[in-house]
């Protein structure tokens, strides 16, 4: 049988789904039609149906439906096969033209004009063997016959998977999207050209210009795996010019370069602090042409700090900062702790113990500390600053805290007025965000956080993978001493263009106000004034669609009791403590074609959510409430945001030169 996986008679598995026993290829391509998965709403792309006087009675006349892929109809003696178009469906390289899946002849006909090699070895391997020939453009895995007990892992969608049954059919990793003809690609996001992108790494400001460092896996869309350093500069943190890699994988580096941080007033200039995939130790890249202004060429490979013993996961070193005392100090992620490491001249490191945590459980990822600005008033009282540190548990979830670094303990203390980490009112973002970075921008005076925010799930298969948050500032809250809000940068205002004004009305129950502007790349702000009722539930729908507008993005706002209430954005909910001072509350969503981010209260709290619209009409703005209380909105501003123009490499290497000789 040439359907994918393990076919059985009178059962779905996986992707198969058996539709029934039919006489005619017709009636079996009718029921795949006609097929909804009533459990997950799986639709038939693509049927194979046996022939009535298939050889294997058990098999005759069986109709199978294959959910979520697709490929070129073969029409055989005793098996018909068909590809199914559906117009709501992006299952090709043309957006809402029905399925247009590249054929895959080496999984069909076992020949083609893919490659009729055979790869021994891993996914992995199959992934790479792929990159490396132009007209590449899947590559298959075949299960072992007749292994009817066990299971295969194959690759699908990005997602790696179990097929029970074993069973000689195939499955393959297909090209959907180009991305010169992607509807979800971003405009002014961060991504690289092509493939997978993980976590941001040593962002930093130097010589007038925004530098980014990420994990990339330049030759597959597999993920972490064969990981560098990519590397990009910019002038504004939205237009980003691609510069070569930074720093490759290589014998001595045990691995891929895994994550790690930028020191700018490192003694000599710029160093990048990186991890390894072994996890033994953590080295330091520094600059090859110290006169070069974008900084493209670095040096890896110098080890300056090995594993302590018991320290388990071993990784992402933070930037460094230089105390009082004359010691720079660096943490690590180590297993339920953030180790900390001790240098008086930045190139040799001593483990000196945990900053925070017990050494127990999952690895605290990412981990990063610094001061934030002290208020006028602890200036004046010689009071040292709230500092603010964070750090991502392997839930997926970046924590924050803040309190005081003592540098004669080298410990780090929780304020009396937040949590300890984890806390479940204390994240970052409570989306699709994680492995975020700090940077101090000196431009701005700000410190600005960007992280890594992935594929959710069902998302359609592309030629990449992974963007970047929009790039957000982190301050105290003036309503709740020691907690803090995250906005996005100001530079965002810079793209707006054409908006829209509703003006100031009472929300009735169940209503919505439909706003004149669409678009996929927007930025709206609202504002609702109480007094509010426990249950009132009023926010903001984008990228509505006329035909289904039930499947619009609804950042909604909730009031619950004791002075909180809740974001919610997709699956997401984020609670935060409402303002003491108003009774105003805040909506802010930005929107970029896949991407949707929400800022609620002036940033007390924040959801990243991707999205993958299926309706090229869904562009439409509304403002809700679906609760059973009046609301008052005060105010409310929409405008479309232009895609920022990439600067050329002769204008940031004026910029830098410039700003070299200050």
């Amino acid at each position: 049988s040439n359907v994918f996986g393990r076919a059985f008679v009178n059962k779905s598995s996986g992707v198969v789904r058996y539709l029934g026993r039919f006489q005619d290829y017709k009636d079996c391509e009718a029921a795949c039609l006609s097929f909804s998965d009533p459990v997950d709403g799986a639709q038939c792309n693509s049927f194979s149906h046996h022939a009535a006087n298939f050889p294997q009675p058990t098999y005759a006349g069986a109709c199978y439906a294959v959910a979520d892929h697709s490929w070129t109809p073969v029409s055989g003696a005793l098996i018909t096969s068909g590809l199914v178009a559906r117009s709501n469906i992006p299952c090709g390289s043309k957006f809402l033209d029905g399925c247009m899946w590249q054929s895959d002849p080496v999984c069909l006909t076992n020949v083609g004009t893919i490659t009729t090699q055979n790869i021994t070895g891993s996914l992995m391997a199959a992934s790479s063997a792929c990159a490396e020939l132009p007209g590449c453009i899947g590559y298959t895995v075949l299960g072992k016959p007749f292994n009817y007990s066990g299971s295969y892992e194959v690759t699908f969608k990005n997602v790696t998977t179990q097929v029970k049954g074993g069973g000689s059919g195939c499955w393959t990793f297909q090209t959907a999207y180009n991305v010169n003809n992607d509807p979800y690609r971003t405009s002014f996001h961060f991504q690289p050209p092509k493939y997978w992108m993980n976590d941001p790494n040593g962002p930093m400001f130097y010589n007038g210009l925004y530098h980014l460092f990420y994990q990339w896996d330049p030759t597959s869309n597999a993920g972490f795996a064969n990981m560098h350093w990519g590397h990009a500069v910019s002038t504004d943190l939205l237009a980003w010019k691609q510069l070569p890699i930074a720093l490759y994988p290589d014998g001595a580096s045990c691995g891929g370069e895994w994550s790690g941080s930028a020191t700018v007033d490192a003694p000599n200039g710029p160093v990048l602090s990186y991890s390894v995939q072994c996890n033994s130790y953590f080295g330091q890249a520094v600059r090859t042409n110290t006169s070069d202004p974008l900084l493209i060429n670095w040096t890896a490979n110098h080890v300056v700090g090995h594993k302590a013993p018991g320290t388990g996961g071993f990784r992402d070193p933070s930037a460094a900062w230089k105390g009082k005392d004359g010691v720079w100090r660096q943490l690590l992620a180590c297993n339920g702790a953030s180790c900390l490491y001790n240098s008086s001249d930045f190139n040799t490191w001593q483990y000196v113990g945990h900053a925070d945590g017990n050494g127990k459980g999952a690895t605290w990822e990412m981990p990063d500390i610094f001061p934030l600005t002290s208020s006028s008033k602890d200036k004046e009282l010689g009071q040292d600053p709230v500092w603010f540190y964070k750090v991502g548990m392997e839930n997926g979830t970046d924590y924050w805290t803040t309190g005081m670094f003592d540098e004669t303990t080298n410990n780090f203390t929780v304020g009396s007025t937040v949590d300890n980490m984890p806390s479940a009112v204390q994240r970052c973002d409570y989306g699709m965000f994680y492995s975020s970075k700090t940077f101090s921008d000196t431009r701005s005076n700000t410190r600005v956080l960007i992280g890594w925010v992935g594929e959710e799930v069902g998302g359609p298969l592309r030629e990449w993978a992974g963007i970047q948050s929009i790039p957000r500032t982190i301050n105290l809250d003036p309503d709740y001493p020691g907690r803090v809000v995250f906005n996005p940068i100001n530079n965002i205002e810079e793209l707006r263009t054409q908006g829209a004004h509703v003006n100031a009305q009472t929300l009735l129950p169940n209503t919505q106000v439909h706003v004149p502007i669409q678009g996929v790349q927007l930025d709206i702000n609202a504002v609702f004034q109480g007094p509010y009722s426990v249950g009132d539930v009023f926010g903001v729908s984008v990228l509505v669609s006329p035909q289904n507008p039930s499947q619009a993005a609804q950042a909604l706002l909730s009031i619950g009791s004791d002075n909180w209430a809740n974001l919610t954005l997709g699956s997401f909910t984020a609670p935060f403590p409402m303002p003491k001072t108003e009774t105003n509350l805040t909506l802010r969503v930005i929107v970029d074609h896949s991407v949707v981010e929400a800022f609620a209260s002036d940033g007390r709290a924040v959801i990243t959510h991707r999205i993958y619209p299926t309706d090229a009409q869904a562009q439409g703005v509304s403002v809700v409430n679906t609760g059973v209380s009046k609301v008052m909105l005060s105010s409310f501003d929409a405008f479309n945001l232009k895609t920022p123009q990439e600067p050329t490499l002769e204008q940031l290497q004026d910029i830098a030169i410039t700003h070299s000789l200050l």
